[in-house]
């Protein structure tokens, strides 16, 4: 807002002084910004952020001691054409906590005192003193006319002396900040291939669950898992190294709940449970299947677990490419604060993501008939990916009074280190006084076998970019709630599906009346590494806290 005052009345006669003989005393925030030249330039802006002045240096006035500060300046108005904004020429600057909390209409005040000019106390000579104009955290000409007035309902308590952390030009005001989001987000489906099948009453044995026989319909697999919405948790802290704010660092966190998908089907004989494989035996290449349940033979049970955990965090060092914001000064923000305007950080630092999943395969079947036999089977395949890179990215900030949006846009190249767990038994359970003892322990189950049980390594190079998009609302001055969505790629891993090879050698499946069988033909089923890609997306809704 704006005040002046009119001329003392006993000058009224006298000819209106220029606007080099009129002293003003302006109160606001001195801050130092750029022009379109690139060349610095010293200004005063009002409690909204508003640039008013352009203070040109003058001898013996400390502007650059002041960058910051809350001030008061006693200067002449000096109009150039070719400015912006008024010039300022300033005689005295001093530091101010806080512009006069009334002002009154300028009808009612006293007379002011002249002040001599430097002219007129040289010479001895009388002559027409410049004014000063008292009231007002900035001058407007228009108001010269005495008829309007600052408006000011209430007044503004005095702020705190300034704290020499907020002397950036166009820092925020905190020194400390974190976040803490909810997420809600979806990530990418993972596609098994058919592992339980069934078919319909009468059945041959020989057809029974094999995949493209007629009437088999697969109950478990042959689609996708992963497909519903996962909950977790973000966290952000973060610091600025310096008093003037231009270099920060910051550490992320995101995880997300763990996923399982879990499939259970019991049979004693009445329905078809079976296992399906592509059988890749001496002299044969053909659908095949392993019965867990089929009438007047087997009783079965399978029972299938997939789990996945994903999580990813990051290091960086936060450093200011571009800032347009103005330093905002009054009592419910911190001096300094920033109001309106623009602002482009440069992140650079260290990701880490990890994607960790399992698919776990259990069958418990007996037979029917004399000798009565049990059988557990188990095949696992547990899959790890650790992405590990460099990454650099850009955040810009828009703020507008209580309200902002934030846009974040980074990525980082590395190389994932993916692993495969390969896991296979057989046990065979018969009765406690059988000759051969309660049971035998036999390597390999149906898709893991001797020929891919084992730990399995591999690195892939890759590339991980992230965008986000928030938009926030101030509470308070440091306490903001926000609501945001991201996108995390991730363009190599490895998953269970990947790593299960459906083409088995039958002759490598454990069996029970021959424990010493020796497998002949294709080593079947092989290690997979079938990479594919990654992502994870969703909303976010939080907290943003500023110290």
């Amino acid at each position: 807002m704006l005040a002046a005052l009119p001329p003392p009345a006993d000058a009224a006669d006298q000819p209106a002084a220029p606007d080099t003989a009129l002293l003003r005393v302006a109160f606001g925030v001195l801050q130092k910004h750029k022009t379109d030249s690139g060349a610095d330039q010293y200004v005063l802006v009002d409690s909204e952020g508003k640039v008013h002045y352009a203070i040109p240096p003058s001898d013996g006035v400390p502007l650059e001691a002041n960058v910051g500060k809350s001030v008061q300046i006693v200067g002449a108005l000096n109009s150039h054409p070719t400015s912006e904004q008024p010039l300022l020429v300033a005689q005295t600057i001093e530091p101010k906590i806080a512009p006069p909390a009334q002002f009154a209409d300028p009808q009612s005040l006293p007379p002011l005192m002249p002040i001599p000019s430097p002219e007129s106390a040289g010479s001895g000579t009388t002559g027409t003193a410049p004014r000063v104009i008292l009231e007002g955290e900035v001058i407007d000409e228009s108001l010269l006319n005495g008829q309007e007035f600052l408006e000011s309902t209430e007044p503004e308590p005095l702020l705190p002396a300034p704290d020499p952390w907020h002397h950036a030009p166009c820092g925020p005001p905190e020194r400390l900040w974190g976040q803490v989001s909810a997420l809600a987000w979806w990530t990418r489906e993972m596609a098994l291939p058919p592992l339980v099948t069934t078919s319909p009453p009468g059945t041959p044995q020989a057809q029974a669950g094999v995949m493209g026989a007629a009437g088999t319909q697969v109950l478990f697999g042959d689609g996708d898992v992963f497909t519903d919405l996962r909950y977790g948790m973000q966290f952000r802290v973060g610091g600025w190294l310096g008093p003037r704010r231009w270099v920060g660092l910051e550490f992320d966190y995101t995880g997300l709940q763990d996923e399982q998908t879990q499939f259970l089907a019991v049979s004693v004989g009445d329905q078809i449970l079976a296992r399906p494989f592509l059988n890749v035996g001496p002299n044969t290449l053909a659908f095949d299947s392993a019965l867990v349940a089929y009438p007047n033979l087997l009783a079965g049970t399978v029972l299938i677990d997939v789990d996945s955990e994903f999580q990813s965090a990051g290091f960086h060092l936060v450093t200011n490419l571009l800032c347009t914001f103005g330093s905002q000064h009054s009592a419910r923000r911190e001096l300094g604060g920033c109001s309106s305007g623009f602002r482009l950080d440069l992140l650079g630092g260290y990701r880490y993501i990890g994607l960790n999943e399992s698919v776990t395969i259990r069958d418990y079947l007996v037979t029917t008939i004399t000798p009565r036999t049990g059988l557990v089977g188990f095949d696992q395949f547990s899959t790890g990916n650790d992405f590990h890179g460099g990454e650099l990215g850009l955040a810009a900030k828009y703020q507008r009074r209580r309200w902002w949006t934030e846009g974040l846009f980074r990525v980082a190249l590395g190389r994932t280190q993916e692993t495969i767990a390969i896991r296979g038994e057989t046990q065979v359970i018969v009765p406690p006084d059988a000759q051969n003892g309660p049971g035998t322990l036999l390597a390999g189950g149906i898709l893991a076998q001797t020929t891919n049980i084992g730990d399995h390594s591999y690195k892939a190079s890759a590339w991980a970019p992230e965008i986000g998009l928030t938009c926030g609302y101030e509470l308070t001055p440091q306490l903001s709630v926000k609501l945001g969505y991201s996108l995390l790629f991730l363009s190599n891993v490895i998953r269970p599906a990947g790593a299960i090879d459906l083409g088995v050698n039958e002759t490598y499946i454990p069996d029970p009346t021959d424990p010493n069988l020796v497998p002949v033909g294709p080593a079947r089923p092989a290690v997979a590494f079938n990479d594919t890609n990654y992502w994870a997306q969703g909303f976010q809704l939080g907290l943003d806290y500023r110290w």
